[in-house]
């Protein structure tokens, strides 16, 4: 777990999301496999639906999808193999994440990045949580990548909440500068 963490960066930033401020929290790794490789699993319904959330919906530029329970947006740009963004609202807020993928020798470099309307007083009270949940599910997507067969039925277990508890610390610190 101490590697995940030391091997995450974590940053914040503000960005206008729709015409309203917005805040983001930005996540950056490598993953152990080729962009093409990571590009699949983040891209084709099939293989998200083994290591996250069950989508549906159209999923094309301009169409429509839904995370199962969480999100629901549209597909805005998709550049294979390397740049996703979507609008992304969350219980009726609005959103957008965007995705980027880089080759970096045998492996890629992920970074993903969740803005929401939100003030920074709002934002520093949300961060950490949000930014702690993506941190979870990208571990899923790792152990996807290395081959791993995950048992959703069990989610979530005392090890994401352990990852989660202490992601939120991390996520607590660069929030607090």
């Amino acid at each position: 777990m101490d590697t995940w963490l030391g091997a995450t960066e974590r940053e914040t930033g503000q960005r206008e999301i729709g015409g309203q401020a917005g805040c983001s929290v930005r996540i950056r790794r490598s993953f152990p496999a080729p962009v093409g490789e990571v590009w699949s699993a983040c891209t084709t319904r099939s293989r998200i639906d083994t290591w996250f959330l069950p989508v549906t919906g159209e999923l094309r530029v301009g169409g429509t999808y839904q995370l199962e329970s969480y999100a629901e947006g549209e597909i805005i740009r998709c550049e294979k193999p390397g740049f996703l963004s979507v609008t992304m609202a969350i219980q009726g807020a609005p959103g957008e994440a965007q995705l980027r993928l880089r080759e970096n020798g045998e492996e890629t470099v992920l970074e993903f990045e969740h803005t929401m309307a939100a003030d920074a007083a709002l934002w520093s009270a949300i961060a950490p949580e949000i930014g702690s949940a993506w941190e979870v599910a990208l571990k899923y997507l790792e152990r996807h990548l290395r081959g791993e067969q995950i048992d959703k039925s069990t989610f979530p277990t005392a090890a994401d909440d352990e990852l989660g508890s202490r992601c939120k610390k991390e996520w607590t610190a660069v929030v607090s500068g």
